[in-house]
């Protein structure tokens, strides 16, 4: 008798994946990005920094065509007369910070976010008519108005994640401590009131002119604050308590700021732009006791008082 083999038909293989098929997948998904989120992150970055450049390398072209038509001279504000007559270049410059700072080039009724506000036409806390705003001299349309044409991206930085409200500065040496409560993250503005120093990322250098024969280098106009107040003679960390509150060294820019521990973006007076490393105050404004005490023989090349020693006197910043 012949003994057959019994053999079973196999039925069609289920639809779907098996567990470690499902396994395998997942580990490759997760294998793909390990490796592209650091690539992607760098993307965004590279992006944001050319996205910085070139807000700065607008607002420094915008500045050249305000100084070709006044006399090669970048803004200034107009004073009121007590300081106008004071023929001290330094006083002058030092009371800048009147209209809201950096902001006052944009915006004379600076109203922010509507709890801490700025320049309103007559002094802090002024006009509540935003058509009465107005310079001393009367004059009611900001200098840089006419030139920005509205376009208030340029004011904010894509790198600049918070900044801090130091509140009306009255003193430009007397500047308020660092408050928590005055932690503001930076909003592109939408028009002129929402125009105020916690909107803008930049400062603002004051004092210089398109063409200087006793300035050797390109000189900076404007580029990316810090997290301290950048008024007056103050910035770039200057005072030891803003020193300590954000971990870094006078003249540089620290970990919280726009670009870190990197530097700052600026335009130069050439018109072009760049990301500046290092002890940036060092870099543009070094003087001959500065270079002296730190055992230098000559100030940094790129200073502006390489030729005129008391040139970096005669300029101020304006946050």
């Amino acid at each position: 008798m012949r003994l057959r083999a019994s053999c079973r038909r196999r039925g069609p293989r289920p639809a779907g994946f098996t567990l470690i098929e499902l396994l395998v997948v997942i580990s490759i998904i997760a294998l793909l990005i390990g490796i592209l989120l650091p690539a992607l992150g760098r993307a965004r970055e590279s992006a944001r920094m050319v996205g910085g450049l070139n807000n700065v390398r607008q607002m420094g072209l915008l500045m050249t065509y305000y100084a070709n038509d006044f006399d090669s001279w970048y803004p200034r504000f107009h004073l009121p007369p007590i300081l106008e007559q004071d023929n001290r270049a330094q006083n002058k410059l030092d009371h800048m910070y009147i209209y809201g700072g950096a902001a006052g080039l944009f915006s004379l009724f600076q109203e922010g976010d509507g709890v801490d506000m700025g320049f309103r036409g007559t002094g802090f806390g002024g006009s509540p008519n935003p058509d009465n705003a107005a310079y001393s001299d009367g004059n009611k349309i900001p200098l840089m108005s006419p030139y920005l044409n509205n376009n208030f991206s340029l004011l904010t930085s894509p790198g600049q994640r918070r900044t801090i409200y130091y509140g009306p500065v009255t003193n430009p040496n007397a500047v308020p401590n660092y408050n928590p409560n005055r932690m503001k993250f930076p909003k592109t503005p939408s028009g002129p009131l929402e125009v105020i120093s916690y909107n803008i990322s930049y400062l603002y250098i004051a004092g210089l002119k398109t063409d200087e024969a006793r300035i050797v280098t390109p000189a900076p106009i404007w580029g990316d604050e810090t997290l301290g107040p950048d008024v007056g003679t103050n910035a770039w960390y200057r005072r030891p308590q803003d020193e300590q509150q954000w971990d870094v060294e006078f003249g540089n820019y620290a970990p919280l700021d726009a670009w870190g521990r990197r530097g700052g973006q600026f335009v130069f007076t050439d018109g072009h732009a760049a990301l500046v490393p290092g002890q940036v105050h060092q870099t543009f404004f070094e003087t001959r006791q500065e270079a002296n005490a730190a055992g230098r023989p000559a100030v940094n090349a790129q200073s502006i008082n390489v030729i005129d020693s008391q040139r970096s006197r005669r300029v101020q910043t304006i946050d």
